[in-house]
């Protein structure tokens, strides 16, 4: 599987865009055909804005820029499989661009199998890598005791009591955005010193907790498989939705 990076996930997973020229330009690089029909646009009608439609999986994909720098900038993503006039992408893109969606939907409804669908769209910040969607991993200890701080957790993060040679604390990070609550779940790793190595630290995380709940099992098997010793009713009573509702 391979994971396109996105700054909004609709809760259906249905539709994504990215704004972030850095994740922009990453997803840019599994889709040729798209990468190629930019540079071809920018040649042919330099300084105009425009719109090129590609497929990628189950995903139609949208670039749009407006020909001069890279302001505004946008990439979307959504499942083809999708009735587009009722979709969230048909109250953004302009009809004319609807339009070509439908007709290259229609195309490629006709050929699309199952096993084509090897993309999917993930939340993503530099230095994270992306286990499965929405589930990622960090082990830059800069990046870790960075975000611990600003958590609230930096002091307990750092004590670790001899013989203990892990440990791991649960963070919740709440985005309020307008009326939007998001839930963003970490574990926050300290490792211990070894004989031939100092101590490190790492977080896992789960973006949007509440519409990535199904990751919650993925978490605490990898946690587990650190060595440490959990409280699976604890942690399941942590994260449960209904916390969160």
């Amino acid at each position: 599987m391979y994971f396109f990076r996105a700054d909004y996930i609709h809760p259906q997973n249905l539709m994504a865009y990215s704004s972030d020229m850095e994740k922009i330009n990453f997803n840019l690089g599994y889709i040729k055909m798209l990468t190629d029909a930019i540079q071809q646009k920018k040649r042919s009608s330099p300084g105009q804005a425009f719109t090129q439609i590609a497929v990628a999986g189950r995903w139609l994909v949208v670039y749009t820029e407006n020909g001069i720098d890279e302001t505004n900038t946008m990439m979307y993503f959504t499942d083809f499989r999708t009735e587009l006039d009722d979709s969230v992408i048909s109250k953004i893109v302009p009809s004319n661009v609807l339009g070509n969606m439908k007709v290259m939907q229609f195309r490629y409804d006709e050929v699309y199998k199952e096993s084509m669908d090897i993309f999917e769209v993930s939340y993503w910040s530099p230095s994270e890598q992306i286990l499965r969607r929405n589930l990622v991993t960090c082990d830059n200890d800069d990046t870790v005791l960075a975000k611990a701080n600003e958590l609230g957790a930096l002091v307990t993060l750092q004590t670790l009591n001899e013989p203990d040679t892990l440990k791991v604390i649960l963070v919740d990070e709440k985005i309020q955005e307008g009326d939007l609550l998001t839930v963003n779940s970490y574990a926050m790793i300290h490792f211990g010193k070894t004989e031939n190595e100092g101590s490190g630290f790492a977080y896992l995380k789960i973006y949007d907790l509440l519409n990535n709940f199904d990751l919650a099992e993925d978490f605490l098997n990898t946690l587990e498989k650190l060595g440490g010793k959990f409280d699976r009713v604890f942690f399941m009573e942590k994260l449960k939705p209904e916390r969160w509702n």
